[in-house]
Formats: structure tokens, sequence, C-alpha cells
């Protein structure tokens, strides 16, 4: 049975090093080379020591030559050492190779990732992209602020999927299907490059903004009204904010009904089949409404949803429909209320987190965020400082891409 995903034959290609360790001379080599490959610590201590006894022994060699002045007893020791480290070597090499292995693997990915990263990356600059998604995809690593913090919140979440970074339309592919092959992730590139995946890019970019497309609101208001006036933690004490959640959630309608066919509730199971759609559910459910809400949420649970939309729907749909036209903001009201029964499902799940989602956010926040009265909402501000819907809104186009490719 194969140690790592890549197959037995991979893994007999990347053992060659514990074959040296049948030469008594090179199992101290044997354990260095391979601990460099990985970067592993104890392989090079036990390298080294092999390799210490192995230049004792032929140090001390020439004291056991006949005619030569005898050897003090503990030179006898330190060749049966020698002799008994050759097999134990071995042993040793063996015991270690499914951890090899599995660093080998995780390093090769690493850097099969970096090289996926510099030609997508090369290939946006150049203006050679067949889509916009890679575009935007390109602008987020592992390191990146926008990254870690979504990582560190799905992860205080147990039901959130896996967030793991792609850059382009190929790694949505293979985070839905590994096995995928080189013509579904060229037909996933040619779907990526229809007018309905770059609109959602676009909201994505819209939502982001602070001057242009929807002009949402970023919550610098929110966070200098709690210091200065002591707000409560409630929508009814910060309608700006809460009609800010209020066309976010229209948005998102509004992509699900550009990407997935069928019926609003057809619509909206495709949208959260995909681990793109749950993140970005969680993500509104999380610091749209959790968050800055908490006090309407423990009283309301699920319902604080459908309130928030009904007592904002006019301000909603007029400055939506000046992003994008009346029969679209039509069109996104057809999926609003499948969304928003699902979304409230989510909000029952994250009101248990509340707290631990705010401790660990904290350490994202600038330290403006300290003098807020709130703490929550002080944390779901800075949060919209982020680019963040930039980021998973592209995830999703391009999963919605994959997996049209993979059922055709």
């Amino acid at each position: 049975m194969s140690t790592t995903r890549k197959g037995s034959g991979w893994e007999l290609l990347q053992s060659w090093w514990i074959l040296l360790t049948l030469v008594p001379t090179l199992n101290g080599p044997a354990f260095l080379i391979a601990g460099l490959l990985v970067r592993r610590a104890k392989l090079l201590i036990a390298g080294a020591l092999y390799l210490g006894l192995t230049v004792a022994f032929v140090a001390y060699l020439p004291g056991t030559e006949e005619g030569a002045a005898p050897a003090a007893p503990w030179v006898d020791y330190l060749i049966g050492a020698w002799f008994l480290a050759w097999p134990v070597s071995f042993i040793h090499a063996l015991l270690s190779r499914k951890e090899y292995l599995i660093l080998a693997e995780a390093r090769s990915e690493a850097s099969s990732r970096e090289t996926d990263r510099l030609r997508t990356r090369v290939t946006a600059s150049a203006g050679l992209s067949a889509n916009r998604i890679d575009e935007q995809l390109v602008d987020f690593n592992d390191n990146d602020v926008t990254v870690r913090l979504l990582r560190t919140l799905f992860g205080v979440l147990p039901f959130a999927p896996d967030f793991r970074t792609y850059f382009n339309v190929e790694g949505a592919v293979r985070r839905l299907n590994p096995a995928a092959d080189a013509s579904v992730v060229q037909r996933a590139t040619v779907i990526a490059a229809e007018e309905p995946y770059a609109q959602v890019v676009k909201t994505g970019r819209a939502l982001d903004a602070i001057d242009s497309g929807l002009g949402v609101f970023t919550g610098i208001k929110n966070v200098y009204d709690r210091i200065k006036e002591k707000n409560q933690r409630t929508f009814e004490a910060d309608p700006q904010q809460a009609a800010d959640a209020a066309i976010k959630a229209l948005s998102i309608g509004y992509m699900i009904t550009r990407l997935f066919p069928g019926g609003p509730v057809d619509k909206v199971k495709a949208f959260l089949d995909l681990p793109a759609g749950q993140e970005l559910a969680l993500y509104f459910a999380s610091v749209e409404l959790a968050l800055p809400f908490t006090d309407n949420l423990m009283e309301e649970g699920a319902q604080l949803i459908g309130r928030i939309i009904e007592q904002h729907r006019p301000a909603m749909e007029q400055r939506f429909s000046s992003f994008t036209n009346a029969s679209a903001a039509q069109e996104a009201q057809s999926v609003l209320g499948e969304l928003t029964a699902r979304v409230g499902q989510a909000l029952s799940q994250v009101k248990l987190y509340v707290d631990p989602l705010a401790q660990k956010l904290q350490a994202y926040m600038p330290s403006i965020m300290n003098a807020a009265d709130s703490v929550s909402g002080g944390i779901a501000t800075a949060v919209d400082l982020l680019p963040a819907y930039r980021l998973l809104c592209a995830r999703l186009a391009a999963e919605a891409a994959a997996r049209k490719a993979l059922q055709a």
C-alpha cells in the first residue's frame, strides 16, 4: 500500500538513498543526503553519528595492522560498534522511510505550487491569461494576511471545508478532483473565460471596493461610532452595517444565479455543494452577521438575516440595481429566499463559535480595533478592510467552472 498519493513507483525512486546504507562506509552520507533533501534534523543527526563512527574507525584502523603497537581496549569496542552500525543503519533507514516519503511529497507539492504560481503570475503580467479568475487568484499566497485570516476563521469552525490555496482554474479542478486529466483542465479554462464567470469576479471586486461598484460600507464609520458613541451591537443601532450585509446577501444571490442552472433550490444547492460556496456562505454569516450583530444573533438566531433583509430591502434593491440592472436584481431576488434559509442554518452553527472567532481573529486586527467598544464588532470592521470577497468570489467562479468541466 502506498504511503503517499504519488504511488509506489514514485516512492521507490525516492527511496534510492536507502541502498547506500548497504555499503558500510556510506550509511552516514546516506542519512545526511536524506536529511538535506527533506530538511529533517533527526536524519541529519543520525547521519552525523554514523559518519563520525566511520571516520573514527578509519582513523584507528592502522592500529590494528600486524606489527603495530597494541591498540587500546576501547578500539575493539569501536570496531564492534562500527560493524554493528552497518545493519542497524539499514534497519533505521527502512523505519524512517515512511516519514521521509511524506516529507518529500510535501516539499515536492510545495515546490510545484510555487512554480504554478510563478507561471500564472508571469502569464497574467504579460496579459496572456485566458480568464480574469487567474489574474485574481494569483495575487494571494499562503503568507498573505487575507489568506491567513480566512484559514484561521475557517479553522475555528469545525464544519467549514479545509481552506486550500490555489492560484488558477487548474488548482480549482484539482481541488474538486485530484485525478482530473489535462482535457478537463483545458475545458475548465475555456469555461472560466465566459461572461458569467467574469461577472462574478467583477462583483467580488465591487464588494471589496469603497468608492466604486456597489460602494459597500467598509465599516470604518462603524468603528468611529463605537468609539465615540458607544453604540450597542445591534443592527437597529447600526443601520449602515446592516444595509451593507443586506446588499452583500443580494450580491451572493446574483452570483449564484449567474453560475448555476435550475430553479432556486437547485441553484443554491449547487452553490453550497462547492467548497468555495461553503466558504463564501460561512464568511458572510460570520463576518457580516455573527460578529457585528452578536446581540441580535443570540436573541433571534437563524431569523437574523431575514429581518435584516426585510428592513433594508428598498435600499438593497436600489443600490444593487445601480450596479447591474433591474432585471439582474430581480433574478437575484429569486434565490434570496432559499439562500436566506440556508445562511440561517449556518448562523445557527456559527452562533456557538462567536467568542472563539473573536479571540482568534483579534491577532489580525489593527491596533485601533482595541479602542472599539465592541470587540467582535471591531473585528468585523477590520475584516472589511481586506480583499476577502475578491478572493472568495474568484474561488467560487473557478470551482463553478471546474465543476461544469468535470460534469461535461
